[in-house]
């Protein structure tokens, strides 16, 4: 693997790792049509959200 894509796959990784524990703040992304695309487990337990929606 090229060590652009290498970055590119630990950025994917740490991202995750820091979204998927901030569960004391809720986290909502969005594309750009401004849909939901995923949120982690702080917005479930804050706004009460599904795990599956």
């Amino acid at each position: 693997m090229p060590p652009h894509n290498r970055t590119a796959a630990g950025d994917a990784v740490r991202y995750q790792a820091v979204f998927d524990s901030a569960v004391e703040f809720a986290v909502i992304t969005t594309d750009c049509d401004g849909l939901v695309t995923d949120w982690n487990p702080g917005a479930e337990r804050i706004l009460g959200l599904p795990e599956v929606w």
